[in-house]
């Protein structure tokens, strides 16, 4: 069963890091990754004042994010790109008392141009994915 409740007032900051090279190494290989810091807090909550200054749920400290998508240019016109993509998530509150722990993935995806153009353009597509 899924709730919803009123807060009086969160505070949330933080600070998010976003890079992105293209043809790095060698032509094709696309390397991308970020990572966000965020500090969020219940001010004030009337209705439930132990929440009071406790972290917000579902929203981790720490996440970050590597990407690397290879496109052969060889390979049928750059129709075909392989990705190798590793996630992080720190800790999260569940509720406001207790945690979720920590997290990781990886995931492998081979996607390939159904018609005209490469993987990146609008069009048709299809995607095989693999993941931890």
């Amino acid at each position: 069963e899924a709730y919803q409740v009123q807060t009086g007032k969160v505070r949330v900051r933080g600070i998010e890091l976003v890079t992105e090279q293209n043809n790095v190494i060698f032509d094709g290989l696309n390397l991308s990754g970020s990572l966000t810091f965020t500090d969020g807090k219940t001010v004030k909550d009337v209705a439930f004042r132990a929440a009071e200054g406790k972290y917000l749920p579902q929203i981790p400290k720490l996440r970050g994010t590597a990407v690397a998508t290879y496109r052969p240019a060889w390979l049928d016109e750059g129709k075909v790109a392989f990705t190798l993509a590793a996630r992080y998530s720190d800790r999260a509150f569940g509720t406001r008392f207790c945690f979720h722990t920590s997290y990781s993935t990886c995931c492998f995806s081979l996607r390939w141009k159904i018609a005209h153009g490469s993987v990146d353009e609008v069009g048709w597509s299809s995607r095989l994915n693999t993941a931890r």
